[in-house]
């Protein structure tokens, strides 16, 4: 991450406290135990993607799809989508605490430079509906909204501690 991000320490301090607040938000918590409760359909999911990867018959990888299409549609149909609308909010969220508490300016330089390179999408609908990160651009206009705090505009752009009550 520092090379990625050419060792700038306000980009570096800006993913640090986005990844504090996502921390202090319990947000790892509760992606764990949400994982949990759909453990079974994940790893069928997983397990049927490896399968129809890894297939060079395409009579094994339509068999595999017939089997567990149940299970493909339940995951990128429902379940994918309703929990990508919960970690977007959670990463507005961990985006305006580390606003608040300073990090805004930095942050916004390590989107720019990290642009689309988060959930490595690999297919269209991939990078619109599953992707858990919102689109740089809509981070980049929050980041960026008149409360964000920006150097020589006003508000103190002075670093403040997150708090961890």
């Amino acid at each position: 991450m520092l090379e990625f991000l050419r060792y700038d320490e306000e980009a570096v301090a800006g993913v640090v406290a986005h990844e504090v607040a996502h921390w202090r938000n319990g947000d790892a918590v509760t992606m764990a135990w949400g994982q949990g409760i759909a453990l079974s359909l994940s790893l069928a999911f997983g397990l049927s993607a490896r399968v129809q990867e890894g297939a060079r018959w395409r009579p094994i990888q339509i068999l595999v799809w017939i089997v567990v299409w149940s299970v493909n549609a339940t995951m990128r149909g429902i379940d994918a989508p309703v929990h990508v609308r919960y970690w977007r909010r959670c990463e507005y969220a961990a985006d305006t605490d580390a606003r608040e508490a300073g990090y805004g300016e930095g942050l916004y330089r390590a989107l720019a430079q990290l642009g689309h390179t988060f959930d490595g999408a690999r297919s269209g609908w991939e990078a619109s509906i599953l992707a858990t990160h919102p689109p740089p651009n809509s981070a980049w206009s929050a980041l960026r909204s008149p409360a964000a705090p920006r150097p020589g505009h006003g508000r103190s752009h002075r670093r403040a501690h997150l708090p961890m009550s």
